[in-house]
């Protein structure tokens, strides 16, 4: 990365931030998004293994994958 390149990555991110504190949100919609899908994975990990959600994410294919 140049150094104006930098720059002008830092000015963007600055603006950002100030416009997110001007209107009171916490973080950007892609961290939120990550925390509703990390409650969403610790609320599967509790369930019991019976769940067919439960199965379908600790589900492991066997055999190999086909070439091409």
């Amino acid at each position: 990365m140049t150094d104006t390149s930098y720059w002008k990555m830092l000015k963007n991110v600055e603006k950002k931030e100030k416009v997110r504190k001007g209107m009171g949100v916490k973080q950007s919609i892609v961290g939120e998004v990550i925390v509703k899908q990390m409650k969403w994975y610790g609320q599967v990990e509790r369930m019991t293994p019976e769940r067919f959600l439960k199965q379908i994410l600790d589900w492991i294919p066997e055999g190999r994958k086909k070439v091409g």
